[in-house]
């Protein structure tokens, strides 16, 4: 795979154990400090190889991009017309326009390093891959994100303190790089790679506002997830407390009925009385067309809990026979 992007001083340069100096790019610190929030959890090993995927993935992109450019621009020499664009896989050429203008604008347009940042390619592609592997495990996006802004931060003062050489072979020794930083402004380049440095360092902080954002987005998520399912849940109460409510509304004519029953006679046990009143009670039921069905299986047992209630309710109201001396 070619190299469109490459990692500069990333491997050489530990931003989560050394102190990044403020100058010229006060923001570099904080974009550190807050990078180090989402890759807590992680070494900087992990991270160095979390930025070696992310490389890969940008990479990636780049060549895709670049191999359907050169099938559009196939299409345009064979055509050799004004620019063609590409509709459901069939090329159509508008009239009335410059053609080699046009062609050359429309073939430049595709995304690539010099009009597409190393962000605005990671956003496009990263849903694409598989971001967790064994190389950087239970990964996230945010903190794909995060690796990024500290790979930005390290490019950034790589470009503002050092001369062209360095940005072809890193340093090793970052303590040294640090210091220069610091210290020696003479060691600044000139004006243009500077502003290069200051676009990094911008870049570096879209980056790590885009995982703090990712961040956000996943509390959120959590958040209402959380929400819809203590919902969900309230819901499935309440219809079962409504469902147990009809229920029993619907049971009291028949339960009216086999107290009555109950009441009006003298019974040995309420075992004995259940068994007698079932029967008329089921006819009942099937007269009246009740909403409530008693089971032939649990008909009985379902009359003996009503008589037991009542029973507790109001002892007094229960007539058995007296036992013969």
């Amino acid at each position: 795979m070619k190299n469109y992007i490459n990692l500069c001083a990333f491997n050489e340069i530990d931003v989560l154990s050394v102190d990044v100096p403020p100058f010229p790019f006060p923001q570099l610190p904080l974009i550190v400090s807050r990078a180090k929030r989402i890759l807590s959890k992680r070494s900087q090993q992990e991270i160095t190889d979390a930025s070696k995927i992310l490389a890969r993935m940008i990479n990636q992109y780049f060549q895709e991009q670049e191999e359907q450019n050169q099938f559009r621009a196939a299409i345009v020499s064979e055509f050799k017309c004004a620019p063609i664009r590409i509709r459901d896989g069939v090329a159509i050429a508008p009239q009335g326009t410059s053609p080699l203008a046009d062609i050359e604008k429309f073939l430049s347009d595709y995304p690539n390093p010099s009009n597409t940042s190393e962000l605005t390619a990671l956003q496009a592609c990263i849903d694409d891959f598989e971001i967790s592997n064994s190389q950087f495990q239970d990964a996230s996006k945010q903190e794909y994100f995060a690796a990024l802004a500290l790979w930005l931060v390290v490019d950034c003062i790589v470009w503002s303190t050092m001369d062209g050489e360095l940005r072809q072979k890193p340093t090793p020794n970052n303590v040294d790089l640090f210091a220069a930083m610091r210290t020696n402004n003479t060691l600044f380049t000139d004006r243009l790679e500077m502003a290069y440095a200051g676009i990094i360092a911008s870049e570096a902080t879209s980056a790590i506002n885009y995982a703090e954002h990712l961040v956000q987005e996943e509390i959120v998520k959590v958040s209402v997830e959380s929400r819809e399912e203590e919902i969900a849940s309230q819901a499935r109460s309440t219809n079962a407390r409504n469902a147990a409510f009809a229920s029993k509304k619907s049971q009291l004519p028949l339960k009216a009925y086999a107290l009555e029953l109950f009441y009006s006679g003298s019974w040995p046990s309420i075992r004995q009385a259940k068994i007698k009143i079932f029967p008329q009670v089921l006819k009942y039921g099937i007269d009246t067309e009740s909403e409530f069905k008693l089971s032939a299986d649990s008909g009985e047992d379902t009359i003996g809990r009503w008589i037991s209630e009542a029973h507790r309710e109001k002892p007094g109201l229960v007539k058995t026979k007296s036992k013969k001396k």
